[in-house]
Formats: C-alpha cells, sequence, structure tokens
C-alpha cells in the first residue's frame, strides 16, 4: 500500500514540511499539515499542525527517484533514457491528471508514471515553487 503524505512550505518561514493533510471548508484559501503520523499529539494535548501555504501543497506519490528521494508532485526530474547518450536531459514535472501521476516534459506530452516503485533513469533537481527557472524552454 501507498503512504499517503502530503508537503507545503510553511507559512511565513518558508521551510519546507511533511505530514498529513488538514483543510476546513469553512477556510477553503487555507491548509495545514501536521509534523507526526497522527493528527493528535500527547505532548501538546491536541492536534499538532502547522499552516503551509496552500499553492506549494504537493503529495508524494508513492515513487521514488533513482536516487531513493521520495517524488512528490511538482517535484522537477532530470531524465536520461538513452544510455547511449547520457548527455540527453530531459526536464520533466510531476503533475496529476485525471489517469493518475504523470510526469511531462511539455505541456501536451504526459508520460505516465509506474504506480509505485523507482524511476531508475530519473533524479529529482528541484519543485516548481523553488526551481521554476529550470522549466524554461520546456513548454
Amino acid at each position: 500500500m501507498r503512504e499517503i503524505l502530503f508537503r507545503g512550505k510553511r507559512l511565513g518561514i518558508g521551510e519546507w514540511t511533511e505530514g498529513n493533510l488538514l483543510t476546513s471548508a469553512a477556510y477553503p484559501d487555507r491548509a495545514w499539515i501536521t509534523e507526526s503520523k497522527t493528527f493528535f499529539d500527547r505532548q501538546l494535548g491536541g492536534i499538532a499542525f502547522v499552516e503551509v501555504t496552500p499553492d506549494t501543497v504537493g503529495q508524494y506519490t508513492g515513487l521514488t527517484d533513482k536516487n531513493g528521494a521520495m517524488v512528490f508532485e511538482g517535484d522537477i526530474l532530470a531524465s536520461r533514457y538513452d544510455e547511449n547518450h547520457p548527455e540527453d536531459i530531459t526536464i520533466e514535472v510531476v503533475t496529476w491528471t485525471e489517469n493518475g501521476w504523470c510526469i511531462k516534459a511539455q505541456e501536451d506530452d504526459p508520460f505516465h508514471l509506474y504506480e509505485s516503485g523507482t524511476l531508475p533513469f530519473s533524479e529529482i533537481i528541484g519543485n516548481i515553487h523553488d526551481k521554476s527557472e529550470l522549466l524554461e524552454g520546456t513548454k
């Protein structure tokens, strides 16, 4: 079974945090992430969570890159698919479509990911929130 995990940038601080996602219909423009496996923290005597910038929230895909790093929605990958031409690098973005997790090298060119496992030809080089300049010229 795939681990359900989210990450987002802490509001005001900009540091990444991972955990369970919490949203509220009463506050549709806000999001929170717990920094523990459970929502309840005995030491705090209640729910332990931090507010994150909603548009930075991304879900863990259940995949890892060739180095074993967890791949999240919004990650930018450098992929080398041809061993005979290691200089040929494709820059791709991890995104969700109605069909599942995909990587896209260009806007109209989706390539579906595995449901789980390792992406043996791909390495995370950043994400769309911190390194968007890596995408210049890929659309």
